[in-house]
């Protein structure tokens, strides 16, 4: 605070600072909890892909440099943004996981929801498991519901830009062959800024 005149008044609120074992949003990991040494374990591949994704980027723009013709060839858009929304994809199922075994209060059909289980009762009367698809978006909505008790206002411009980068995924992953598309380096800086 002398030196370099930084201020630390938050140090004194209330609630306590993140980092202590007071903090509201403080996980801990209980005892035994194979779970989350696997999570720490893998806890950089949501970073690794962005890296991934915004190399294929700049390779892109520098094997590109110099040329007059700006439309026509892909270049490598696609895998990208498909590598890059890996990276928000595994973000959302690392954390959920993580969430799920460090917070006690977590409902079991939210849990269930986030890591994309269903129960159900097969012919015979035994109680199964299966897995049940949910949409990434809704699931990052619910880990912010119930991670940080913040619920996003999916009107906001930041949620609709999140909804438009998913829709530009998609159009890649199912691509429809119909319907041609091109995009600018631009457009996919604009994607992955969304996301983050």
């Amino acid at each position: 605070a002398k030196v370099h005149h930084l201020l630390f008044a938050y140090f004194q609120s209330d609630q306590g600072w993140e980092g202590s074992s007071v903090h509201p949003f403080t996980r801990l990991c209980p005892e035994g909890q194979e779970t989350v040494h696997a999570l720490t374990r893998n806890q950089d591949v949501p970073e690794r892909l962005f890296e991934s994704a915004l190399r294929l980027f700049a390779d892109s723009i520098v094997l590109r440099a110099g040329e007059s013709d700006r439309t026509g060839e892909l270049r490598y858009y696609p895998p990208v943004i498909l590598t890059f929304w890996s990276g928000f994809e595994t973000f959302v199922r690392r954390t959920s996981e993580l969430m799920i075994a460090t917070v006690r209060s977590i409902p079991g059909p939210v849990a269930s929801y986030l890591q994309e289980r269903e129960l159900y009762v097969a012919p015979g009367g035994a109680i199964k498991e299966r897995t049940r698809f949910q949409s990434v978006l809704d699931r990052y909505a619910l880990l912010l519901q119930y991670g940080y008790k913040w619920s996003p206002d999916r009107g906001s411009k930041y949620w609709q830009r999140l909804v438009a980068a998913k829709k530009l995924r998609d159009y890649y992953t199912h691509l429809d062959i119909t319907e041609p598309r091109a995009i600018s380096a631009a457009q996919v800086l604009e994607f992955m800024e969304s996301i983050l």
